[in-house]
């Protein structure tokens, strides 16, 4: 358990640390900052792949860590 809690923390935090970063990019360093909804309609940008991958790591690593322990319970 607390290896998943661990890896949850990190995956969270790199979610967040993405988030700032798209954040710069479309505010300030995208087209001088005047266009940030293209920025973001950008679906297939590698930040907000990575981005999306981090959320779905924490999405699995959080309920296995609700589902996994229930599982052993019920072996009993």
């Amino acid at each position: 358990m607390f290896v998943a809690a661990v890896i949850l923390s990190t995956t969270v935090t790199a979610h967040w640390i993405m988030t700032v970063i798209r954040a710069f990019d479309a505010f300030i360093n995208f087209e001088g900052g005047t266009q940030p909804l293209l920025f973001y309609g950008n679906l297939s940008d590698i930040t907000e792949v990575v981005k999306t991958g981090f959320l779905m790591t924490s999405l699995v690593v959080g309920d296995a860590m609700i589902i996994l322990p229930s599982v052993d319970y019920l072996a009993v």
